[in-house]
């Protein structure tokens, strides 16, 4: 009995490595194995490499309508103008403003329009955006093809507005209730200043009389002495600046 069991066992070994060089004889028909003498002369050719899309594309659909508008703004040319600068409030109640009313066209590009050292405008509101430029004046950004923007207006001091307008603004006036402007220039830019009126400064011209004086109703009384029935004379005057208004009798 233990030889039939060896014996078997051999032939199902010699079974298995006849069946596995068949396998391996059909593999190498399958695919043939170039010569190592056609490897090597062959040319090698470049690695492949693949690359990934990028995730975002450079392409941005917009309505028709949107893109209309912005070709209309590029062919327009870009220009701010302020039509006219107010300036308004009171020097006693210390409520003055400055109004800037103007148009832009094109891509409504920011413009200078005000300088001045002792002036700050604060407090803005409106259809535009105030800033300083990199110069130091007060630069304005249209929201609105055509916009109104109100800032008040802060002094150094408290009797005098002193400023100078670029070439952007066309005009400039004041409602100022006790104050004047004063403006100069009409080249690129115009100084301006609103200087305060005192009040009582402006004094009343009184009507001459025959002395030459000036009538007054302070005016001192005269003392008259009668020199005769129904007759009186000046016997003497005052120490005053005005002749008396009505006579007086002694």
């Amino acid at each position: 009995m233990p030889d039939l069991v060896g014996t078997h066992d051999s032939e199902r070994d010699s079974e298995s490595d006849a069946g596995a060089d068949s396998d391996a004889d059909s593999l190498r028909r399958s695919f043939p194995v170039p010569a190592r003498s056609s490897l090597a002369g062959a040319p090698r050719r470049p690695p492949i490499l693949l690359t990934a899309e990028p995730a975002t594309s450079h392409q941005v659909s917009i309505p028709l309508d949107d893109y209309e508008q912005l070709r209309k703004q590029s062919e327009r040319p870009a220009l701010t103008v302020i039509d006219l600068l107010r300036l308004e409030g009171s020097f006693a109640k210390r409520d003055l403003a400055v109004t800037f009313t103007g148009r832009a066209s094109g891509s409504w590009p920011t413009a200078e329009v005000l300088s001045s050292d002792g002036v700050r405008l604060h407090s803005c509101e409106g259809d535009a955006m105030l800033s300083r430029a990199e110069s130091g004046a007060f630069a304005v950004t249209p929201l609105a093809q055509r916009f109104r923007l109100r800032c008040k207006v802060a002094l150094d001091g408290s009797d005098r507005l002193e400023a100078q307008a670029t070439g952007a603004v066309l005009e400039v006036v004041s409602s100022v209730s006790d104050g004047e402007l004063v403006a100069s220039g009409d080249g690129t830019a115009r100084d301006f200043s609103v200087v305060r009126r005192i009040s009582g400064s402006e004094q009343l011209d009184l009507p001459p009389t025959v002395t030459g004086l000036p009538a007054s109703p302070r005016s001192a009384a005269r003392c008259f002495r009668p020199t005769g029935p129904g007759r009186c004379s000046p016997s003497w005057w005052p120490r005053r600046s005005h002749p008396p208004s009505r006579p007086r009798h002694c």
